[in-house]
């Protein structure tokens, strides 16, 4: 392909790098590099990807040849594909299908077509597995390079009575989303908060009709799902259970935490499941977690914006639910209108003696933007609850944290949908998953210590789109403190998806007539 072609171009480096140069079809061209690479950053209109197992086993488990994933990539490659790369590839797809677990009734045995891959990772072929040594198998093979195909069979299961309703009309990125779920059987959809995970999964038990099992991070969202379940579908409310309120349905709704334990746990461990919804699937590998990810189930859907940890298990979540199958950048739906344009600022805050004085100042601050951003819907969060609450006191705003019950989060979280106030203060509570779609700034007083995957959470909590307006997210930052050190480390995924942070100087705020005072 000649040098200046205004097109995008895949350019393949023996590091195992993928760029894809810019140019008006590059959506088109990341599209087919996603089949073999995972998205490292966006800069400078160019992507680059590092070539990944796993979206590789992920391009498998669609149907797609080994043969026929090279010539896609040959395709729009700028040059001959270097043979090394091509290699690589191809070795890992053929790695896809060699080991399987083959399932009868509740017993499930592993197999491999050459059992030396088994011995060497310490496991014997054609053994019985019980479900948590299940997820200990896969787990040492994934580690060692191997994916296990996991045939996903239950007997005696029953047709879910269940479609999407007329007026329901899923964006085009969703449909393939729930398409790529349903060529695979099992794996991940990543997709921005705000871009519609929940519809895309209420889109695949539509097309499952089967039994289905849905586990949640908190009740907020479990609410969340049972609302749209039964307003985007024809499915009867009495097919719908939210544990621990009610017994098991043919559609039931409940927490990582409420699986994890007691008879609940037993009742779901009994059943069969058609399909097993994994929301804010990055919570998976924490040890209270691992004992879901064994239920039994013929397919397994896991789904997050952010498939990143700071304790580097990520791969973890491929061995027990699947590899990704979808996913999209941010920008890209920005660019389309699908998620509002969103403006980042790290507001950095003078050095103060004691931490007192740093909360005083930050109080202080919440104030003046508060006062730039007018009557426009805000959130105003924090990790830590002295400053948060300190906030909330002095400037009069409803505070939510974990210490209030149910009954007050939903009607707090209500009211701020519906208008009625309009700036709240909210604890971790709010920083994953939850749709408060009216919001449109968010004033970060502290964050999770050096938390990617929470710095990307609550920027998700604006994108939602709305008037078509831009968001703004602030961040406040103490300066001679560790909070520059985090904030770095927090800000890097949402700069390496195409964000930029512009940094402002808290003393060059505008001050408000009536300031906070100590």
């Amino acid at each position: 392909m000649p040098i200046g072609n205004s097109s995008s171009q895949i350019v393949f480096q023996r590091d195992g790098k993928i760029l894809v140069t810019p140019g008006p079809n590059r959506a088109d061209v990341a599209a087919c590099t996603r089949l073999c690479g995972q998205l490292e950053a966006i800069t400078a209109g160019s992507y680059r990807f590092a070539l990944s197992p796993v979206a590789i086993w992920g391009a498998a488990a669609r149907g797609l040849s080994a043969a026929a994933l090279l010539d896609q990539l040959e395709q729009h490659s700028y040059g001959p594909m270097p043979g090394p790369v091509a290699a690589r590839i191809a070795e890992l797809h053929h790695r896809y299908g060699l080991i399987w677990i083959e399932r009868a009734g509740v017993q499930a045995r592993i197999h491999a077509r050459d059992v030396s891959l088994l011995h060497q990772c310490g496991v014997t072929p054609g053994q019985t597995i019980g479900r948590a040594q299940e997820v200990e198998i896969k787990r040492t093979l994934a580690a060692h390079g191997w994916p296990v195909v996991d045939d996903g069979s239950v007997d005696q299961l029953g047709e879910l009575s269940v479609e999407l309703k007329s007026e329901v009309q899923l964006r085009p990125y969703q449909r393939a989303a729930v398409e790529a779920h349903m060529q695979a059987r099992n794996g991940l959809i990543l997709l921005p908060c705000g871009a519609g995970k929940t519809i895309v999964g209420v889109g695949v038990i539509a097309a499952a009709r089967a039994p289905t099992l849905i586990l949640v991070p908190s009740r907020e969202i479990a609410a969340q799902w049972e609302r749209t379940l039964l307003d985007s579908t024809t499915i009867n409310a009495k097919d719908v259970a939210t544990l621990p309120r009610s017994v098991t349905r043919s559609v039931t709704i409940t927490t990582y935490q409420s699986a994890s334990r007691g008879q609940i746990q037993t009742a779901l461990a009994s059943a069969a499941w058609g399909l097993v919804i994994y929301d804010e699937v990055q919570s998976l590998p924490a040890e209270v977690f691992r004992t879901v990810s064994a239920f039994s189930a013929t397919r397994r859907l896991g789904l997050s914006a952010t498939l990143v940890r700071e304790d580097g298990r990520e791969a973890e979540i491929f061995a027990m639910v699947g590899p990704v199958v979808f996913d999209l950048p941010w920008v890209e739906l920005e660019r389309d209108g699908w998620l509002a344009p969103a403006r980042c600022y790290e507001v950095r805050i003078p050095a103060a003696s004691s931490g007192r004085d740093r909360t005083i100042y930050k109080t202080a601050v919440v104030e003046r933007l508060l006062e730039r951003s007018g009557e426009r819907p805000t959130l105003v969060v924090g990790s830590q609850l002295d400053a948060l609450a300190n906030a909330a006191g002095r400037l009069n705003l409803p505070l939510l944290t974990g210490k209030d019950g149910p009954e007050r989060r939903a009607a707090t979280f209500d009211a701020f949908r519906r208008g009625e106030i309009t700036r709240l203060a909210v604890s971790r509570i709010g920083s994953t998953g939850l749709d408060l779609p009216t919001a449109e700034v968010m004033i970060q007083i502290n964050g999770n210590f050096g938390s990617r995957q929470e710095e990307a959470q609550r920027l998700g909590r604006l994108l939602r789109p709305g008037n078509g307006q831009a968001v703004d997210f602030y961040t406040l930052v103490s300066l001679g403190t560790r909070e520059s050190e985090y904030a770095q480390r927090r800000q890097r995924f949402l700069v390496d998806q195409g964000y930029e942070y512009e940094i402002l100087d808290a003393a060059e705020l505008p001050r408000v007539e009536r300031g906070v005072r100590d």
